[in-house]
């Protein structure tokens, strides 16, 4: 949930922030549905959270960072790591994570993290890729992770729309259901991203790269994992 600074009004990532400042004003949501999950109750979100923490374990006594927080419904699911911290770009979300979460939270853009090097021991971000602008700025981003990551730590990019399932993508998000929870007039797409750019990402820098079909994660009451994928890079 991030902009491209260089951005224009019609851009992809503008669009998302004018949409997500909007949504995380509505202090009457749950969590997870400030975090724009509005398809699932409560304990679905908590289940869909499952298979992706099992994956970051262990938790217990790291330092985690997470970009793209949100409101905290994702992080309020980890268990006891030895320290929270968290970014995004809206002030609306931050503040309220704070109020939910005792860690460090701070209004930031993804591709410049306010974070010393080497100072996480996972660095994650749930549903997030797919509101930036390119994949220039993804690779950006991605580099802002490494940067921040200690080493033998592990970077995980969750809910990355498959290139290769757009079309499963477009047949999905165009259900009756999901146009009755629309709440903006402003038109907005995703970024699509290859398998290939992560794998050639963690070549570059002598990382290995794990990637899951989310379809076969066990989550398949949520719809978005018919069409997404899930990484991991150390």
């Amino acid at each position: 949930m991030f902009d491209h600074p260089n951005g224009s009004d019609g851009c992809r990532a503008s669009i998302w922030r004018r949409i997500w400042n909007k949504k995380h004003t509505s202090v009457d949501l749950p969590l997870h549905k400030l975090d724009g999950f509005d398809l699932l109750n409560v304990e679905q979100f908590n289940a869909l959270t499952q298979p992706f923490i099992k994956w970051m374990e262990p938790i217990v006594g790291k330092d985690v960072l997470e970009v793209g927080c949100g409101s905290g419904a994702f992080l309020k699911n980890i268990g006891t790591p030895r320290t929270f911290s968290g970014i995004d770009y809206s002030q609306f979300a931050i503040d309220r994570i704070r109020k939910e979460i005792d860690g460090t939270f701070v209004v930031a853009e993804a591709n410049s993290l306010p974070f010393a090097a080497s100072h996480f021991d996972i660095v994650f971000s749930f549903g997030v890729f797919f509101y930036f602008d390119s994949l220039q700025y993804a690779q950006k981003c991605l580099l802002e992770q490494l940067r921040v990551l200690r080493p033998g730590g592990s970077i995980f990019v969750f809910e990355v729309n498959d290139e290769d399932k757009k079309a499963l993508y477009r047949q999905i998000r165009s259900d009756e259901p999901r146009s009755r929870i629309q709440q903006t007039h402003l038109k907005a797409d995703h970024l699509f991203y290859t398998k290939d750019f992560f794998y050639q990402f963690a070549q570059r820098h002598n990382l290995r790269c794990e990637i899951r079909d989310e379809s076969e994660m066990g989550i398949s009451f949520h719809s978005g994992a018919s069409y997404r994928y899930a990484v991991k890079i150390s």
